[in-house]
């Protein structure tokens, strides 16, 4: 019996009107690749059916049967929700033929065992021969002609496959052995995992955190007894880790993982580079790893009379949540590069509080616990350009709680005029008191009040006040404006905003003009002030 026989129907059947979606179809390949299903008996039901639409209800109804494989959970998969960033990462591992090594790796409960089911639905549509390499779990080799399973967990036993280049080495969770077939590793961020496999020449690239608008499609297509407000409260508390959000919303031992997690933090926490030694740090539940994705929407160049300016904190203090504020107003420039500029997208990774509530909590604790160890850290990072640490998601609740209190803040714009519309060179801001909202959708939006967005990986600022006022929180000197990611924001009527960088101290003169520029990094030119 040859898998390649009912692949070769499926395909057949893919401009048939009623033909199978891609998740599907995806669904299905799980299904068939698993070493419990029958082929012989799949292929025999799937010729006695007559007709093209026959043949498309059968494969519809394997799609939906359930897979007796499971999770790092132990639970039973069932079903492939693809998420956006499987397509972006399958296709710059496709698209890049000649590195031979790949880790991809992120935040656990994110959804990485599933990614790798992904690649092997991708790679049985191009008829590849793969070994599947899961830690735990039966090696599995899948070719053209049979699926066989390796109960002995022994690598060397495919060794013969293994030396060819055109075979596919897929690992999940364990350190892979050094062959010549191209090996993609799917792991958590432990060293354990990696360290000698990063030492071939190993291309990294980093697995996003979910954003709400995936969180509510797989709520809707998968866990639809859950209410959309109950899982918002959740993904409020977590961020975007499905395992807590969804998968174990109703959990009760699970919840409480996140305040014994938050229970746990002491001031080792500063030191926390985004690896683990244990499967089950409590770190990564109260700190995520974010990396560079592409953005969603593309805008047209065009001209903005917009007034860019920055905020850049010049307290003798910087690390000090509760000193006096005075900060200084700038204005971008269009010809400074952009953070990642040149970059692969998912290749750079950043850590981020994984919520707002997290992020309060752990300050607090901070603050009244460790204040001397957080002043120490706060001077010593800002001398170092480091995204490995949490120099800049701590400064950014700095400056958060600092404009929340308001008060009088020294201000200057960034374009080299001795006086603007801000008046002259050095003036004072005066921002009142106002209470804090969080919000995932601009309807959510009220006017007088300091709005900080909950989805941070496709916003273009930090804090919003309506109806034309933004504050972007940056420790980096190259911090561009993204159009597309404000335009929503701004009213009709051309009239102009107030961009305000936030910054520590030590940026305050050296600080530069920031480039304004679209999703397709075109940079835009300004209307003359």
């Amino acid at each position: 019996m040859s898998l390649d026989n009912i692949i070769n129907t499926v395909q057949s059947l893919s401009e048939e009107p009623n033909k199978l979606s891609e998740d599907e179809e995806a669904n299905l390949y799980i299904y068939l690749t698993d070493k419990g299903t029958k082929l012989a008996d799949v292929e025999k039901l799937l010729n006695l059916c007559k007709t093209n639409n026959a043949k498309l209800v059968y494969l519809k109804g394997l799609s939906k049967k359930s897979v007796s494989g499971k999770d790092e959970q132990g639970s039973d998969i069932s079903t492939l929700f693809i998420r956006e960033c499987y397509h972006h990462l399958s296709n710059i591992i496709f698209k890049n033929e000649n590195i031979r090594r790949w880790r991809i790796t992120g935040n656990p409960g994110i959804g990485k065992i599933f990614f790798g089911y992904y690649l092997l639905y991708l790679l049985s549509q191009q008829r590849k021969t793969v070994v599947y390499h899961k830690l735990n779990k039966s090696l599995i080799l899948f070719s053209e002609e049979e699926v066989f399973s390796q109960i002995e967990d022994n690598i060397h036993t495919f060794k013969d496959y293994l030396g060819y280049e055109e075979v596919w080495y897929i690992v999940d969770g364990r350190e892979p052995m050094e062959y010549v077939a191209k090996t993609i590793l799917v792991c958590l961020p432990q060293k354990r995992h990696y360290s000698s496999f990063d030492k071939l020449g190993t291309t990294i690239r980093y697995m996003s955190v979910w954003y709400w608008e995936e969180i509510d499609a797989c709520r809707i297509k998968l866990f639809s007894s859950l209410t959309q407000e109950y899982v918002q409260k959740l993904y409020n508390k977590w961020g975007g880790i499905p395992r807590f959000t969804l998968f174990y919303a109703l959990n009760d031992s699970q919840q409480d993982l996140l305040q014994r997690a938050i229970n746990s933090v002491d001031n080792n926490l500063l030191n926390f580079v985004g690896e683990t030694t244990d499967d089950n740090s409590a770190s990564h539940k109260i700190v995520h790893i974010c990396t560079n994705i592409p953005k969603g929407e593309e805008e047209e160049e065009g001209g903005e009379g917009m007034e860019d300016v920055k905020i850049i904190e010049v307290e003798d203090n910087p690390g000090e949540p509760s000193t006096s504020k005075s900060l200084a107003v700038t204005r971008p420039d269009k010809r400074k590069s952009v953070i990642g500029k040149g970059k692969s997208f998912y290749s750079m990774s950043t850590l981020e509080f994984a919520s707002d509530y997290i992020s309060e909590e752990i300050m607090d604790k901070l603050i009244k616990n460790y204040r001397g160890q957080l002043e120490d850290f706060m001077k010593a990072s800002s001398s170092i350009s480091d995204y490995s640490t949490l120099w800049d998601t701590i400064f950014e609740w700095i400056a958060h709680r600092k404009l929340l209190k308001g008060g009088s803040f020294r201000v200057r714009p960034l374009f080299a005029l001795t006086v603007s519309c801000f008046g002259a060179y050095y003036s004072n801001l005066s921002i009142p008191t106002r209470k804090k909202l969080l919000f995932s959708d601009i309807n959510e939006i009220v006017p007088n009040m300091y709005c900080i967005p909950t989805q941070k990986n496709n916003a273009s600022f930090d804090a919003f006040i309506f109806s034309d006022t933004f504050f972007q929180m940056t420790v980096s000197e190259n911090h561009p404006i993204i159009k597309s990611g404000l335009k929503k924001y701004i009213k009709n009527d051309n009239s102009d905003i107030k961009f305000y960088f936030v910054l520590p101290n030590d940026m305050y003169d050296s600080y530069q003009e920031q480039v304004l520029y679209t999703t397709k990094r075109t940079v835009l030119k300004n209307r003359p002030p």
